[in-house]
């Protein structure tokens, strides 16, 4: 900034300036003080005009001046900006180089700030009178101490004057034991440590000596973590209370004005939709219009946020004239349609359905216009973004743009579709230039705090993020309920809402809601304090942003700034000028606290003349006289001098990249910089003040929003929040040295801000820990002596102490038991990565300057439920827990593999290392279930269970070598040892063989299910049964001798054994004496085997008959064996059948035929007369015809594949609304689907693969709610594939390969890696964007350019699975069958049991072989 060559006045610190002759104005020729005109004319019309320094009148030409001077009227502060250049509505440039006389003085060359001595001068002559007219009344001096704002007139109600809120303490049964076990666990650490460091493993020093180090910080960290949580409190609030005080009918209301800050940055990772939900949310709260206004920070200057914006606003004026006619909840409206409970519980309105149905297809219209903004910013053009008016986008470039406002709603006639008016929606995007620092979220927040204290300076100042919506219409009021107290608001800077989350999987795998710090820490800070910033979802007190301090600051001394007569009555000893006196008085770390407002007022019009030159204003608020003028008006509200043409100019001003340059902010006021966890050190400057802050958990959550559910992004947000922790430690702000001389900070708050500072820490010695139990395994040592009673009673006690401790935190929090092991284990999970990372990262920035990218945490807009959930994201903070799992499970197995060669006595010490280790795995095993991703087929518990017992017993094997000594019976050996020894084995062996053998017990008598395949069912030999006598079987002789004639062995009942007949079954009634066959089964029969009309005849009580690989020859079925079947099954038997044998069974529920030919002109002629049929399987059998027009509408399974049915698909088969599969592939069926195709809403399976079908994808398919597999595949299907799959929640099958589609594959990853089968390829015309699909994906089709085509051909299927023989994506484009159905369904039951029992077996037979060494 230039600098004049006049001297600086020595009353205000402006420039002298020139006087009428054109020369430096001097008012006193004998000592030539510097004064300036200004403040030479305020002490002349004062009545002092004597030299303020050697007591000399002043001359009579300067006197006579000034009375002969023309008084005009003075300017207000916003005066000066009618002379400022480049005027624009977007962008303003601010130059450097600028003079002080623009910015300082008005239009009559006077300090404005002697303009603002008279308003001051006014404000006190006002208040001396209504303290004057006061004094009369016994409570007068009392009611002069109120704030104007908070007094409450006498006509108030008796409710009215009641507390807005209280405080409740914990009762004493539930806090008193909780402390007492507080001080107990302490005195038991004490011990325990004693005994530690007293008794040395010399064997293990430098095992022992790391882990006493561990122990010790991790003592340290609960001792931070517990004490703060000494006084825990809840609150009560009084809504009613509120609105009886300050919105008395028939006035106006006087809450106060409340201010949103909404911040976002890209678009495309914070979906427009979101941020425009939460934006509705806020417009629609419960609180007067004119008292909100809601800030949108665009960081990133996007076209896309500021059209989302427009769009958002037309939508208002519909959705919240509905909000709050009806009184809905919550009050954004994707969150509010997408509920499932009754909406219309409470509504008394006939008019709600109606309204709510236009309402909700008002949203719909609105998300496709959002989407349709989404889709046109995916790509942008070569020239940029271009506006209505054909102007170039002012952003274009987002890191060197200037600054831009829109006021889209508010006070300029801005009304809902009812008439009535709407809050206040602004747009902000601060200006951005190359060289300046931005401070990223922190920068963005301060430059809102500008623009809206120039707009519309509420006192109160509520953020929000972009992805946090309003839950709690009522939240506002909840704050004010403090904020307007007049017993609390005065001390309180800030209310805190705890963050609740929408959108989490139900167990919180990775413990996103945060919920023991939320509702305990939080609580017990509450009664010390008050609860830490957390970024969002928090009520500022205007004042307290400023750096100024509580009421309770104490005043400045009027004796220690009464320097202003020394000049003319000398003293003996010098005074103190006020600069000094000032600085005397304040604490060092309160720097900050520039003043309290209520001093000022003890001062006349020369003092605070003085004490503003001396504060300088300018270099703490930065050069806006508009703004500064805000600062000092506690109630908040535009100045009424302020001139509203000028203040989006101004407005445009404050937000100048250069504005904070040689100021305060981000150092004293307003969010404060130096971390990316600004909220934080933001919070403990306002404590450190001396301000309390309040928080606040009402019944129904004030806000809620979206949290990062995938463990990598979980993972870089936890390092996010910990880098930010490890900043402030490194700086000049750390609590551990900041603040102590001022005394403001209590003790326990301080211990919670040095948790919150020195958390990441932890990492290293809780990675050592969690190291030590496989070096322990794998060298046989251990950091713990051989135990005495004292040592174990010390270790039970402080086992029980830390069970206690969380037993009764519970207890008193209302928090769960799973919450709190979520807690715990993610504890242990960030610690060994995230934390670990934050702390190297947070060394290399302060020691070699390498700074750390601000990641934007991306939120989810879709719809699909946990999606991410599973999505694993390859990053480094993946490998340090990795490797934990890795190196302990090692450990495992060596200790075990040690123990069985060294004998039963190595078994004690090896449970302890065991236990050890499982600790660490427990505590990492969500870790684990999220690096393995989705897991449909086998638990991760049985995979890892599994490769652990695999690696036992591989190692054993190898180690005990069973083979080389001599062959001895085991049982044998074992009889001679405990004979020999007369010793019984040992417990833990004993209990571990018994334990073995038992599941070999269970997993060698479970039954097998049989298994009906007719490609792989052995063919019984050929032997024949001696025919049992009748009256031994409870069967109908008649059919018994049927059985008989079927070669069926009949030796035993087969209605008592039908186990006899394996593997055919059989199935009989309860009738007395005889009973009769009600189901059989036939499979692999012999070629000997003949049906007759005799035996069919005396089965004719069967309801379900199946012949399973019988090529038999078929028969004529007996009239009463028509009418009794139910259920018919042909499956390669039979040889041939006709439609017409087929159509006699006419009382069939179920048909299946396969593998056989049917000869029939079409399935009309078999399913015509089968009028109960409610599933038909006929697949290859060489069925032609088409498929009938006409069926049975209770159908709810059809199979023709593999047929030979031609013709279309006909419209009448969408009648079937019970229909559930639908199978019709490899025919030839041509035409296209039809459209009614979403008529099927009960369908669950679809399969049109190897037709001839055409046309495009039908959009009805959408309206079929469980859908689970869809396979289009191998047709002549075209047009683009329809976004609404991606909906589809149930969807988990999707084949539409080998067609004629074309265009742009319209799904994420997450969708993708939501199915179990994928497939795309063989659509030449297809591709996908590579900036939403990777490659590794192998969709089989090429990535798209940037005119949406295909870049390259796709690759051959062959090349894939050439280049390493296999692939274990479930995405391969593999055909084979085998493949496919490992994929879907995994291993067989079967084949699991029988895998357990044989391991079971293997690792009996180790035991003994082991004892049969160890007994020789």
């Amino acid at each position: 900034m230039m600098q004049s060559v006049a001297p600086v006045c020595n009353v205000c610190g402006e420039q002298v300036g020139l006087g009428a002759n054109g020369e430096v104005f001097v008012a006193c020729h004998e000592c030539n003080f510097p004064i300036c005109k200004a403040c030479f004319d305020e002490d002349v019309k004062a009545g002092r005009k004597v030299c303020l320094q050697c007591g000399i009148p002043y001359d009579d030409n300067p006197l006579a001046e000034y009375e002969t001077k023309v008084s005009g009227t003075r300017s207000t502060m916003e005066a000066h900006l009618n002379n400022t250049q480049d005027t624009g509505i977007h962008a303003r440039h601010i130059s450097s180089v600028s003079t002080l006389d623009s910015e300082l003085n008005d239009e009559s060359g006077n300090p404005i700030w002697k303009n603002r001595v008279e308003s001051w001068k006014d404000k006190k002559d006002k208040k001396d009178k209504k303290i004057k007219k006061k004094k009369d009344t016994p409570n007068g001096e009392k009611e002069a101490q109120i704030p104007p704002e908070k007094q409450m007139t006498e006509e108030y109600s008796s409710e009215a004057a009641e507390p807005l809120s209280t405080l409740v303490p914990l009762p004493s049964n539930r806090i008193t034991p909780y402390r007492t076990v507080i001080i107990m666990r302490l005195i038991i650490l004490a011990l325990f440590f004693h005994y530690r460091v007293t008794n040395p493993v010399d064997s293990a020093y430098g095992l022992w000596f790391t882990s006493i180090i561990c122990e010790i910080w991790f003592a340290f960290s609960w001792v931070l973590d517990q004490f703060p949580k000494w006084s825990p409190v809840n609150r009560t609030t009084f809504t009613d209370r509120l609105s009886a005080r300050f919105e008395r009918e028939g006035e106006l209301s006087e809450l106060a004005a409340v201010d949103f800050f909404v911040s976002t940055v890209d678009p495309l990772k914070e979906p427009p939709l979101i941020t425009a939900n939460t934006v509705l949310s806020i417009l629609a709260v419960d609180y007067p219009v004119d008292k909100v206004s809601c800030y949108v920070s665009d960081d990133g200057a996007a076209m896309l946020t500021f059209e989302s914006l427009a769009e958002t606003s037309e939508f208002a004026t519909k959705w919240v004239p509905f909000c709050k006619k009806f009184s809905i909840e919550p009050r954004a409206p994707e969150f509010y349609f997408s509920q499932k409970i009754d909406y219309l519980k409470d509504k008394v309105q006939p008019s709600f359905v109606k309204e709510r149905r236009a309402m909700k297809r008002d949203y719909e219209e609105f998300k496709v216009r959002m989407n349709a903004l989404v889709a046109k910013a995916q790509k942008t053009p070569e020239e940029g973004w271009t506006m209505q008016d054909g102007t170039p986008w002012p952003g274009n470039n987002s890191r060197d743009h200037p600054g831009m406002i829109q006021v889209f709603l508010g006070h300029s006639g801005a009304y809902d579709i009812e008439g009535n008016e709407l809050p206040r929606l602004v747009y902000v995007s601060r200006e951005k230039r190359p060289g300046y620092p931005h401070h990223k979220k922190a920068g963005a927040e301060n430059a809102l705090v500008r623009v809206s204290a120039v707009l519309t300076n509420a006192p109160y100042i509520l953020n929000l993020d972009c992805d946090h919506y309003v839950n709690n219409s009522q939240a506002i009021r909840e704050a004010m309920c403090f904020l307007m107290d007049p017993q609390v608001g005065r001390e309180v800077c800030y209310v805190q809402f705890p963050q609740r989350f929408d959108g989490i999987d139900r167990s919180d795998r990775y413990a996103n809601r945060n919920t023991v710090f939320f509702d305990v820490n939080m609580k017990g800070l509450d009664g010390i304090q008050g609860p830490v910033y957390v970024g969002t979802g928090c009520c500022f007190n205007r004042q307290a942003l400023y750096g100024y301090g509580p009421p309770s600051m104490p005043a400045l001394s009027k004796a220690a700034s009464s320097s202003s007569c020394s000049c003319c009555c000398p003293s003996k000893k010098p005074s103190k000028d006020v600069s000094e006196a000032y600085r005397d008085a304040k604490q060092e770390e309160l720097d900050a606290a520039i003043f309290n407002l209520r001093d000022i007022e003890n001062y006349d019009e020369l003092e605070r003349s003085m004490l503003i030159s001396q504060t300088s204003f300018e270099k703490t608020f930065g050069l806006s006289s508009v703004f500064i003028e805000s600062t000092l008006m506690e109630n908040g509200g535009v100045a009424e001098s302020s001139n509203p043409s000028t203040l989006i100019k101004e407005a445009i001003h404050v937000i100048s990249c250069g504005y904070e340059e040689k100021t305060a902010w981000g150092k004293e006021i307003g969010w404060i910089y130096g971390s990316i966890t600004e909220d934080i050190l933001t919070g403990f400057k306002m404590h450190c003040r001396g301000w309390r802050s309040i928080y606040c958990m009402p019944l129904r959550p004030a806000f809620k929003g979206s949290a990062p559910i995938n463990l990598s992004d979980r993972l870089h947000q936890v390092l996010r929040w910990a880098l930010g922790s490890v900043e402030i430690f490194l700086s000049r702000h750390c609590p551990l040295w900041y603040g102590f001389a001022g005394g403001r900070l209590k003790l326990l708050q301080r211990m919670a801000y040095i948790n919150t500072i020195v958390y990441p820490f932890t990492s290293l010695p809780l990675v050592a820990y969690c190291t030590l139990p496989a070096i322990c395994l794998l060298t046989g040592k251990f950091i713990i002596p051989t135990l005495t009673n004292l040592a174990s009673a010390l270790f039970l006690g402080l086992f029980i102490s830390i069970i206690a401790t969380s037993v009764l935190e519970l207890r008193w929090s209302g928090v769960r038991i799973e919450d709190l092991w979520r807690n715990e284990q993610f504890w242990v999970i960030g610690g060994v990565s995230a934390h670990l990372f934050a702390v190297f990262q947070g060394f290399l920035k302060m020691l070699a300057g390498i700074d750390t990218n601000f990641t934007v945490t991306t939120k989810s807009a879709e719809d699909t439920e946990f999606g991410e959930l599973y999505l694993i994201k390859w990053t480094t903070l993946l490998i340090p827990p990795t490797t934990l799992l890795i190196v302990n499970m090692v450990g495992v197995v060596a200790g075990f593999s040690d123990a069985l060669n060294k004998g039963y006595e190595a078994w004690g010490p090896l449970f302890g290392k065991v236990f050890f280790a499982f600790w660490v795995i427990l505590h990492l095993y969500p870790f684990l279930k999220g690096l393995m991703g989705r897991q449909n087929r086998t638990p991760t518990i049985v995979v890892l269970w599994s490769v652990l017992l695999a690696s036992v017993f591989s190692l054993v094997w190898v180690k005990i070598n069973p083979f080389v000594s001599k062959a001895r019976s085991l049982s044998l050996s074992l009889s001679l040892c405990c004979l020999s020894k007369m010793e019984p084995p040992p417990l833990l062996l004993t209990l571990l063989l018994h334990l073995l053998l038992s599941t070999t017990a269970v997993s060698a008598t479970a039954p097998l299910p049989p298994t009906p395949s007719p490609t792989s069912s052995p063919t019984p030999p050929n032997s024949t049964t001696s025919p049992s006598s009748p009256s031994s079987s409870t069967l109908d002789p008649k059919q018994l001798r049927a059985l008989q004639s079927l070669n069926i062995p009949t030796s035993k009942d087969p209605c008592t054994n039908p186990s006899i007949l394996p593997p055919n079954t059989t199935r009989c009634d309860s009738s007395k004496p005889f009973r009769h066959l009600l189901s059989l089964r036939l499979v692999n029969c012999s070629d000997a085997v003949a049906l007759s009309f005799t035996a069919l005849k005396s089965l004719s009580t069967l309801q379900s008959l199946q012949f399973l690989n019988c090529p038999i020859a078929p028969i004529r079925f007996p009239a009463d064996l028509v009418a009794s079947l139910h259920s018919f099954t042909c499956i390669n038997s039979l040889r041939r059948l006709t439609g017409v044998w087929l159509a006699r069974l006419q009382n069939l529920t179920d048909l299946t035929v396969s593998n056989v030919q049917v000869n029939a002109s079409g399935p009309f002629v078999i399913l015509g007369n089968l009028k109960k049929l409610r599933s038909v399987t006929i697949s290859q059998a060489n069925l032609t015809g088409s498929i009938p027009k006409h069926m049975n509408l209770n159908l709810t399974h059809i199979d023709f594949s593999g047929n030979k049915l031609r013709g279309k698909i006909p419209s009448s088969l969408t009648l079937l609304e019970n229909l559930e599969t639908l199978n019709l592939s490899s025919n030839s069926i041509n035409g296209e689907i039809p459209n009614s195709f979403g008529d099927l809403i009960s369908l669950k399976n679809v399969s049109l693969s190897s037709n001839s079908l055409s046309g495009a994808i039908p959009e009805s398919i959408s309206a079929i709610p469980d859908l689970v597999h869809l396979d289009l595949s191998s047709n002549q299907l075209n047009g683009t594939i329809p976004k609404f799959l991606s909906d589809m929640k149930g969807l988990k099958h999707l084949n539409l390969e080998n067609n004629e589609l074309h265009g742009v594959v319209p799904f994420n990853a997450s969708f993708i890696s939501r199915l179990q089968v994928f497939k795309i390829s063989g659509n030449s015309n297809l591709c996908y964007n590579h900036s939403v699909l990777s490659s590794k994906l192998k969709l089989g089709i090429s990535p798209c350019d940037k005119h949406g085509l295909p870049m390259s051909p796709p690759q051959a299927k062959g090349d894939d699975s050439s280049a390493d023989g296999s692939t274990n994506s479930d995405y391969d484009d593999s055909d084979e069958d085998d493949q496919k159905q490992d994929r879907q369904h995994g291993p067989n039951k079967v084949v699991l049991g029988v895998a357990i029992a044989l391991s079971s077996l293997v690792f009996l037979v180790i035991f003994l072989v082991l004892l049969s060494k160890c007994c020789r």
